[in-house]
């Protein structure tokens, strides 16, 4: 083992022992302790510059995104949603992709109810492209409710073939999944297509 390979695997047990830390000091009630330990796994699952060691840092990322939203933190949030997705994606690994496609979704959901609908589409874009990218039953299924999203907020702006056509991607990224959440998605992204094909007949 070099002297480099050591100090990444050394930052990446740290990043792993922070993120288990933070997760039973959320349970707990201790949010800013939870804070602090996921911030330490960010720190050192990105120093780690190795596919686990990013993978844990994106989860510890995502974590932290949603307790800031849940404080009304939403600047914070997006900067840890943003982080979460950066590191997913450049762990190249599907677990990685499958963490940057349900951040992606949840900054989505953040966006939205903050009014700001295009960057909430575009959340919701990425977190298609990389549950898709993912090709694992979690990020496909997070892929079909980042899309059943996009398509409600396309047909809400009167963008009707657009909407038609991400709900047809949920339904498809639904069903590959082949997991009940995901199948559940992909018969409720059918219904709201059938329903806008009826109402432009």
């Amino acid at each position: 083992m070099t002297e480099r390979s050591g100090r990444g695997e050394e930052a990446q047990a740290t990043a792993k022992a922070a993120f288990n830390l933070g997760n039973g000091l959320a349970q707990a009630g201790k949010a800013e302790e939870a804070h602090t330990a996921w911030r330490t796994a960010i720190e050192q699952g990105t120093a780690s510059a190795m596919p686990e060691g990013r993978v844990v840092a994106a989860k510890a990322a995502c974590n932290l995104g949603i307790r800031l939203d849940k404080a009304g933190k939403t600047e914070e949030a997006s900067a840890a949603y943003g982080t979460a997705i950066e590191l997913g994606m450049a762990s190249a690994t599907p677990e990685g992709r499958a963490v940057a496609a349900n951040t992606g979704f949840n900054l989505g959901i953040s966006l939205d109810k903050a009014g700001k609908t295009d960057e909430a589409n575009e959340a919701w874009r990425t977190s298609i492209e990389q549950g898709r990218a993912s090709a694992v039953p979690q990020g496909l299924a997070v892929a079909a409710k980042a899309a059943l999203h996009l398509g409600i907020s396309l047909y809400n702006a009167g963008k009707s073939e657009e909407a038609s056509a991400a709900w047809r991607a949920a339904i498809e990224h639904g069903r590959a999944s082949a997991v009940p959440q995901g199948l559940a998605v992909a018969a409720k992204a059918a219904s709201h297509l059938g329903i806008s094909l009826d109402n432009l007949r």
